[in-house]
């Protein structure tokens, strides 16, 4: 198991740069109206809560310019920051965090699981800062539904399409009475293939999709799905994956992935 011991860097000094580029992309969207501007608000406060958990205020005080006392008030939803510092907390946070430190502080090596991923997605602070995270990375793709390859995801996924208004897809393992279904066969070496299944009203020509899954490893369970979206003539605009391990996926999957860890 990885240890999450006491001094493990969560948290480094980001370059103005980088805060810039996420500033940039967070005022192109935020910005339009009052009712963005004020999620945002809100948005920077829960981050700093979500983080919070992980460290402490010095450290946020010393990447964020701004003094503990008022980091404080902020967390316990005394006062809320103006739009700009607002702006700056979210880039700033989300361009200094070491992800690879988290996740693998909250990752269990199994025998006959690669990882268990559990505390991971029933972690509701870590799941504030990964869907935060990818809300921002992709704000500017405006995808029409958010697709998860497991139902624990889905309070990830939740947040995302909050913010982008649209709808969650789960995959499926099993059929249902009643309901037609998009078919992906997974393919596994020595033993019997199984199949994940997608509801065909859910899915359209139109459908621009950002995939979220948990951990790629084969790649076969990813390239299941993307089988999927082909055969409904769906996109799928962008693929996040919380862990990736070793290299062996690439061929399999044929296109890139956004991970969050990578495993050798």
């Amino acid at each position: 198991m990885y240890s999450r011991g006491k001094g493990i860097p969560i948290l480094h000094t980001p370059s103005e740069e980088r805060i810039r580029v996420y500033i940039d992309k967070i005022r192109r969207y935020y910005s339009k109206n009052k009712y963005r501007t004020t999620r945002l608000r809100l948005l920077s406060i829960e981050l700093l809560r979500a983080i919070k958990k992980y460290t402490g205020y010095k450290s946020i005080s010393a990447i964020t310019n701004i003094p503990t006392s008022i980091l404080c008030r902020y967390t316990r939803g005394n006062i809320i920051p103006k739009y700009e510092q607002a702006e700056r907390i979210v880039a700033t946070i989300l361009s200094s965090i070491n992800f690879r430190n988290i996740l693998s502080s909250e990752i269990r090596l199994i025998a006959d699981n690669p990882i268990d991923t559990s505390r991971i997605v029933k972690n509701p602070s870590l799941n504030k800062l990964l869907s935060t995270y990818i809300l921002i990375e992709t704000l500017d793709l405006e995808p029409t539904g958010i697709l998860v390859s497991n139902p624990l995801l889905t309070a990830i996924a939740s947040h995302i399409a909050e913010e982008h208004n649209v709808k969650i897809i789960v995959t499926k393992t099993r059929r249902y009475p009643g309901t037609n279904y998009y078919e992906g066969i997974i393919v596994r070496p020595y033993i019997e293939t199984s199949s994940l299944y997608i509801d065909k009203d859910l899915l359209t020509p139109k459908d621009s999709l950002l995939v979220i899954t948990d951990i790629v490893f084969s790649g076969r369970t990813l390239r299941a799905i993307l089988d999927i979206l082909e055969k409904a003539r769906a996109n799928a605009i962008a693929v996040y994956a919380l862990i990736t391990i070793g290299r062996g996926w690439i061929n399999m999957v044929g296109r890139p992935i956004n991970s969050l860890l990578k495993l050798p």
